[in-house]
């Protein structure tokens, strides 16, 4: 997940160390995952997870397109929470903290059980949860 050039302490992460950390805290063992949208032929695809102890809960959205989409997301299962976190994969979207870690995009007041409309831009994958990493 790091480069293997230059000083141990200064090693950069690599690009695909932000979505790996992202996904394995959000889906970790025991989560169970749920098959969303599936329109490979239109670009689009989605799961969702809820954590074994059913806390916390994510949706990831692909939008494999050359124009933003918008869906709409609503988990059938409870999940207790108030705030969701926002985190945008893309070339221009990814957002990182001061110490090279991801963070959310942006937060919502509400809950996975709500029905929340969402932009997803082009080339890009968004991850909506009620847990910040």
């Amino acid at each position: 997940m790091f480069s293997s050039l230059g000083n141990p302490w200064q090693q950069e992460l690599r690009p695909w160390f932000h979505s790996s950390q992202l996904l394995s805290n959000l889906y970790a063992k025991g989560t169970t995952i749920y098959s969303g949208t599936t329109d490979i032929e239109s670009g689009f695809r989605m799961i969702g997870g809820i954590s074994k102890d059913g806390k916390t809960g994510s949706m990831v959205a692909v939008n494999r397109t050359k124009e933003s989409m918008t869906k709409k997301f609503v988990f059938d299962k409870t999940i207790e929470s108030d705030t969701l976190f926002v985190y945008i994969f893309s070339e221009k979207d990814l957002k990182l903290g001061n110490d090279g870690y991801i963070i959310p995009n942006y937060t919502l007041t509400g809950s996975l059980n709500q029905i929340t409309t969402f932009e997803i831009p082009a080339n890009a994958v968004v991850v909506i949860s009620n847990q910040k990493i």
